[in-house]
């Protein structure tokens, strides 16, 4: 996953400066199966394809899981086996 642009909420986590005007790889794993930012885009859900959920960025509400902002690709949960997940305002929802 690639990210670009603002970070100053963690959404492009401890990869990139505060901003960045170039693509910058946001961790070196390359088993992503889909990626999806909220409407503010500071928060943001990507889906291995083992089906586990991983977050990244503000955690105002808990959308990302327990404790604050991530600054690392963090694992939601312990589930697996789902098939989508789109990032909402504070929020999040999947498919299993």
């Amino acid at each position: 996953i690639w990210g670009i642009g603002d970070n100053s909420e963690g959404q492009l986590g401890s990869y990139a400066p505060s901003s960045t005007s170039s693509w910058v790889q946001l961790g070196g794993d390359s088993d992503w199966k889909s990626v999806s930012a909220d409407m503010e885009g500071a928060s943001v859900y990507a889906l291995k394809a083992n089906g586990t959920i991983w977050g990244l960025g503000r955690n105002d509400s808990g959308e990302l899981g327990p404790g604050g902002n991530k600054l690392v690709w963090t694992q939601i949960g312990t589930e697996s086996g789902f098939k989508k997940v789109v990032a909402g305002l504070n929020t999040g929802v999947a498919i299993k």
